[in-house]
């Protein structure tokens, strides 16, 4: 069995007194149960980061976020444009799946 959801929220880098920098982030979430087995997967991420200003974007995680994207050619470092919301990416699916299998454990 398998289920499908599609989200949008805010993504936070940033907030304090003068200035807020955030994106908003779009996924799917898709669960699927076998033999007493939960598979779940983010899905279709992508960001449109400060579209009312010209300097705005719109991108994929694939395009923006993946090593071929967002590490240096040595692969040591993550590059300055991408680092933010690959780290933010990350915790945030963290979260998410973390608050499923608590909940899945009650």
């Amino acid at each position: 069995h398998m289920i499908a959801a599609r989200y949008q929220e805010w993504l936070e880098f940033t907030r304090n007194f003068l200035s807020l920098d955030r994106t908003k982030f779009s996924y799917t979430i898709v669960a699927s149960c076998t033999d007493n087995h939960l598979s779940i997967k983010l899905q279709r991420i992508s960001y449109n980061y400060e579209e009312e200003r010209q300097n705005g974007f719109k991108t994929t995680a694939e395009k923006w976020i993946s090593d071929k994207y967002a590490v240096n050619k040595k692969r040591t470092r993550l590059i300055n444009g991408p680092a933010k919301f690959r780290r933010k990416t990350i915790d945030r699916k963290n979260d998410i799946f973390k608050y499923i299998t608590e909940k899945v454990k009650q």
